[in-house]
């Protein structure tokens, strides 16, 4: 299996399973950015918005980007906002 497959099958879980890399993900992304605000965002590897959300409080606008469109559909049922893209 493909790793874009691999996660498009894990999208619906992957907010919901223990996961410890994810969640070091996010404790080191608020921790490490959160003295700036920025313009814009370009946030590779958006997954299915995990940091997105966090980040709609720290920049004017948001490019979200991913190579399984699964994690995208997730994304954008999760984050509703016109600042992202």
């Amino acid at each position: 299996m493909s790793i874009e497959k691999a996660y498009n099958s894990w999208a619906e879980q992957y907010d919901t399973n223990n996961n410890k890399t994810r969640d070091l993900d996010a404790m080191v992304t608020i921790e490490v950015l959160s003295n700036y605000d920025f313009k814009n965002v370009l946030e590779l590897g958006c997954g299915t918005g995990k940091n997105t959300g966090w980040l709609l409080n720290k920049a004017e606008r948001i490019i979200g980007l991913d190579f399984a469109e699964e994690m995208l559909n997730t994304a954008r049922k999760k984050v509703s906002d016109n600042k992202v893209e």
